[in-house]
């Protein structure tokens, strides 16, 4: 997991709602699509995209011309837009857990995820959606009440997933089944 704290101000953000996603139909970025033609807020995409998946591409946009969709961003550009967004909406379905959600939290963004796979894991339970309306419901909620403090919980939350946290976990272990101190 990188760490984009260092990126985060309050000041910067927006009400801006982002997916970090492989630009393919298996990510359900329908989701997203459906989410930006009922809500008033901006949407936007970053992601990666195969040559075989250009079609794809090119129907979602015609569809759905609110979604702001950048493709293959550098990790600075990444950040940038983790740290101007209010939620990192992350709609697969049944993914494993992944790192990008712990950067949102990071950069004081909320990580909105779908309540499948192995993305719940980590996450506080109230950013855990199961359907379109329960979505709807919570990005409403989190864009309107989003302030410091819970910028700064999400940010403390995502440090107990950081490289030392993770190695001073397992070097505990370690010590206490070698039963030496350390």
């Amino acid at each position: 997991m990188k760490n984009y704290e260092k990126f985060f101000d309050p000041l910067r953000k927006e009400d801006l709602i982002i997916t970090v996603s492989r630009i393919t139909k298996e990510k359900n970025l329908e989701l997203v699509g459906r989410l930006s033609e009922t809500l008033p807020y901006k949407f936007a995409i970053i992601g990666f995209l195969r040559e075989r998946d250009t079609d794809y591409l090119n129907s979602f946009k015609h569809r759905y011309p609110r979604v702001d969709i950048r493709m293959n961003v550098s990790e600075d550009e990444k950040a940038d837009w983790l740290s101007r967004a209010k939620i990192l909406l992350h709609p697969a379905i049944n993914e494993p857990f992944g790192a990008t959600k712990l950067e949102a939290m990071s950069c004081g963004t909320v990580p909105l995820v779908n309540n499948s796979g192995g993305s719940p894991e980590g996450i506080p339970s109230d950013f855990i959606y199961n359907n379109i309306e329960e979505c709807n419901t919570k990005i409403k909620k989190y864009l309107d009440g989003y302030d410091g403090a819970l910028a700064r919980s999400l940010i403390e939350k995502s440090r107990a997933f950081s490289p030392e946290r993770f190695m001073e976990n397992f070097n505990s272990i370690v010590c206490r089944r070698l039963d030496i101190k350390c």
